[in-house]
């Protein structure tokens, strides 16, 4: 008889799956939102999604040139509707219709 190594009794310690999907739509979302921002080179202002990782959130916000490039400068810094900041953010700035936050819990790499 075959022995495995899954304990249906032990406790899982790893990050919930839901957290592992949320850190990946953020990732995609801010991929996208970079594409949108080369595409609108030469705009003021731009509109992009938030970036909260929220399975149903398609919540756009529109963002000056400098404060986008201002917020891509640290990995870890998120722009998101200021009603979607999560336990894992810390609000760095409010702009009206949104903040920026830093993630506190790890980001995937790009």
């Amino acid at each position: 008889m075959a022995v495995t190594e899954f304990d249906p009794s032990a406790e899982f310690t790893g990050p919930a799956s839901s957290q592992k999907v949320s850190v990946g739509r953020q990732v995609l979302t801010r991929e996208r939102n970079d594409r949108i921002s080369s595409l609108r080179a030469g705009e003021t202002e731009f509109e992009v999604f938030c970036e909260c990782g929220q399975a149903r959130c398609r919540d756009r916000l529109v963002v000056t040139r400098e404060v986008y490039e201002k917020l891509r400068r640290a990995q870890t810094t998120l722009l998101v509707d200021p009603s979607h900041v999560g336990p894992a953010d810390r609000t760095l700035e409010r702009h009206g219709r949104f903040s920026i936050v830093e993630r506190l819990e790890p980001v995937a790499p790009r």
